[in-house]
């Protein structure tokens, strides 16, 4: 009985423990971190929408919300599909200039979807201009981001990859 009282007090220790450095580092983060995602953030947003969009705010209250051209704020929850996808990517792109000192690739399935053409140019000129360390991998079943590369003069090295069905591999016999 008094084993097992220890244990429950050890145990409680360990948890009131572990909550202490979640909440510091929760707080670190949200000091340290969070004012240079959103301000990554916003920069992406704005570029991408020709500043349709502008800051990017975080708090606790509201969640995540955006300014708009007449300087009022809005929930990301309440944009466009395309710009909640748009978001989306400029916050992976913040993070990985933010948490990484590294060069990584970056590598993209079709994050230009629910993009306008328009929109589609000025997020490939910003990567390209902002990440010329980084190896960019684009997968895409159409032909707009060649188009949009293209047209604004950035170069690019194609690999179409052709996928085959099951039942056309069912016609080889493979033996091992």
């Amino acid at each position: 009985m008094i084993e097992q009282k220890e244990d429950i007090v050890n145990l409680s220790n360990i948890i009131n423990l572990a909550k202490e450095e979640l909440e510091h580092a929760y707080e670190s983060m949200k000091n340290d971190v969070t004012p240079k995602l959103t301000k990554y953030l916003g920069e992406l947003i704005e570029k991408a929408t020709n500043g349709k969009y502008k800051n990017v705010k975080f708090s606790d209250e509201n969640g995540l919300t955006v300014e708009l051209e007449n300087g009022e704020y809005v929930n990301c929850s309440r944009l466009s599909i395309g710009t909640i996808e748009q978001m989306y990517l400029d916050l992976r792109l913040s993070i990985l200039k933010e948490i990484s000192k590294e060069t990584m690739p970056i590598i993209l399935d079709e994050p230009f979807a629910y993009s306008d053409d328009n929109r589609l140019e000025n997020i490939l000129e910003y990567i390209s201009k902002n990440y010329t360390e980084n190896q960019v991998i684009i997968f895409t079943c159409t032909e707009r981001e060649k188009q949009a590369l293209e047209k604004l003069g950035i170069q690019y090295n194609l690999v179409e990859l052709m996928w085959l069905s099951l039942n056309y591999w069912k016609n080889f016999n493979f033996e091992i």
